[in-house]
């Protein structure tokens, strides 16, 4: 499979053989996006639950550069009601990735 990326070393003719990394964006359609592991992409991740790490996880360990993680805002939880973010948020914020939360 050829990288998304026109300019990637990898789909010169001889190129290294690229890594890709496939992420589900549409589960009714099986839609997914493509990334290869030669050349490097900024990316803005969306997510919200706990099932989306491992894709984020996948995203850091590769060359590309996550710039921002999109996420709900922190919501009022437990009997104190303290503000907590969501799963995908507080990895953000953990890992020093700028958080972008809805309003």
């Amino acid at each position: 499979m050829k990288c998304p990326e026109e300019n990637c070393p990898s789909n010169e003719e001889g190129g290294a053989s690229p890594e890709i990394i496939y992420l589900r964006y549409d589960d009714q359609n099986m839609k997914y996006v493509y990334l290869c592991g030669v050349c490097s992409l900024r990316i803005g991740f969306m997510g919200i639950a706990e099932f989306a790490l491992p894709s984020l996880e996948s995203l850091l360990q590769s060359k590309h550069e996550v710039k921002a993680v999109v996420s709900n805002s922190a919501k009022p939880m437990g009997r104190k009601r303290a503000l907590k973010h969501t799963d995908v948020g507080s990895y953000a914020l953990q890992n020093n990735i700028e958080l972008i939360e809805e309003i």
